[in-house]
Parts: C-alpha cells; structure tokens; sequence
C-alpha cells in the first residue's frame, strides 16, 4: 500500500495552524503545513489576559497590568499584581514558530501554495486526499484552519486600527484602554475604542463594532480620523500600519467528527474564538499541543 505524503496536513499556517505545526515538530510527527502566503510580516496584533511568564512572553510587543473601561463620563480603571493584559507582535510570533518548524526534520511549511476544496477519504483505511495547486497530497489527518464560507451574517466584532508614532509623547503607557464605549450610529451595534498604548509616543488605535451587520468601511474609516483626531490634535504621527479584520463572536459545539475521522477544523474554523470576546490565541495553543500529543500517540 502507497504510504500517505505526511502522518497530518494542515492547512493554513497562520496563528493555528503554525502553532500546531511547531507542537507537531517538537512531538517528532511528519507533518505539512499548506500555506498560500510567501513572506510572513508583522501585519497584527495578538491580545489577551495571561500570568506574566506565558509561554509567549518574549514576542510582546506589550503589556499591562492597569487597564480602563469608560462609557460616557463613567470611567473605571482596575490593576492586577498577577495578571497582565498582553499584546504580541504577530511579526515575532511568526518568526518564532517558522523557526522551530524550519529547523525540524519532520514538518515541512509549504509557503505559496493553496489548498482547495473539501478533503476527500482515499480507498485504504485511514487516509484523506486533499487539493493543491501543485497537486494531491495525502495523509492520515488533516486539520483544517481555513476560514469557513459564511452563508448568512454572524455576529461578531469588526476593527480598524492604526498603530502609530508620535514625535512628542500623547499616551500613558501605564494602562491599556480596552473599552471605551462610544455612542451607535443607529444602536444597532456597540462601538468601542480600544487603545494599546506600547510607550508615550507609540501606539495601537483601534475602533471596534460588535454587530451582525457588516459596517461600511469607509464609515468605519472616518469614524478612526475622527479619534485619531481627538487622541492627536496638532501632534504629528507616522503611521507605522494598520490592521483589520472580523472575529466571529458566538457560540459554537466540537465538531462532530464520528463520520469524518481523522478531519478536524482548527483555530477560528474550529470555534477557538470565544463566544464573549473573541480572544483566541491561547485556545489555539491549548488545543495545538493537545493535538500534537493525540497524533504521537
């Protein structure tokens, strides 16, 4: 019997999928990552509440232990000596878990390449084919980290943020400002600002809506001149990028996989995002080295 391409194939190497590709390297298991991308940049921003020795502490790009929520002129601001809301530099992640893979002699990270279509079980026991743009691959499982087609709208949260320098300081890099509640055009949403300040002359800025609409962009986009405005007056700032994006905010089951063994969707298409914040960078560590350790063994 023609042996499977790799024991697993994930596909897509972004923040699920290289973290589970890294746990499989270090588990020793031959696996492949598909990804279309060539080049990984910095191009976000990964936060989230965590003890201050996490295992990603060297790819912050900050952290606090003082943060605020405001609504109106209501403001409230809590600190902690054992908890730090962090922020990590999606640039050094990247770096950090291509480098492990990259230096393994088991997991190979496919970079422009695309996979295509739903896996499909091959004759043989324990096998699935799956589509590339340079041809079939097969193996034992697949974990599959691609963003699932939305048929109808979800609720979640839409950003646009900017992160910038000033030339002279404007934030208090003592404390992170995660929600500060601005008024709905047509309270159909929640609008927040959400600010990380990294130092007093450089931060992230961000607006955010939680809504099952999609907002229009350019609303979006004049709504952050707008604070960005406010936050800056007549200080001048570089823009040094900006980011955006959806994260899906509801609650979903594990997947069923009892007449599908050996597929199993990973990351936001597994529904490691929570329902209540969105947050899902460590659900997807978590559950890549729960996997890494079920494949070896």
């Amino acid at each position: 019997m023609t042996m499977p391409d790799a024991t697993a194939l994930i596909l897509g190497g972004g923040a699920a999928g290289l973290q589970l590709g890294a746990a499989l390297a270090e588990a020793g298991v031959k696996a492949s990552i598909i990804e279309p991308r060539y080049d990984y940049v910095s191009d976000r921003t990964w936060s989230f509440w965590a003890e201050p020795d996490h295992p990603f502490a060297d790819c912050e790009l900050g952290r606090w232990s003082r943060w605020s929520v405001a609504h109106g002129d209501h403001h409230v601001a809590r600190q902690s000596e054992n908890l730090v809301y962090a922020s990590l530099d999606a640039g050094r992640v990247y770096d950090r878990l291509t480098s492990i893979i990259d230096q393994s002699d088991c997991v190979t990270l496919h970079r422009g390449m695309s996979a295509y279509g739903t896996p499909e079980r091959c004759a043989g026991p324990g096998r699935w084919q799956v589509m590339t743009d340079q041809g079939p691959l097969t193996a034992r499982y697949v974990f599959d980290s691609r963003p699932p087609l939305q048929t109808r709208p979800v609720y979640g949260q839409y950003f646009l943020g900017h992160e910038i320098k000033t030339n002279s300081p404007c934030f208090d890099p003592k404390t992170a400002q995660l929600m500060h509640f601005r008024p709905h055009p047509d309270g159909t949403g929640v609008d927040f600002l959400y600010t990380l300040p990294f130092s007093d002359s450089h931060a992230l800025i961000e607006v955010t809506r939680f809504t099952a609409i999609p907002p229009d962009e350019d609303q979006m986009a004049e709504w952050l001149a707008r604070e960005l405005q406010n936050i800056l007056g007549d200080t001048e700032a570089t823009l040094i990028r900006a980011e955006a994006g959806f994260l899906p905010m509801r609650v979903t089951s594990a997947p069923d996989t009892t007449s599908t063994p050996g597929y199993l969707p990973i990351g936001l298409a597994g529904g490691a995002a929570r329902a209540s914040t969105g947050y899902a960078f460590n659900r997807m560590g978590l559950a890549a080295r729960a996997l890494a350790g079920q494949v070896a063994d």
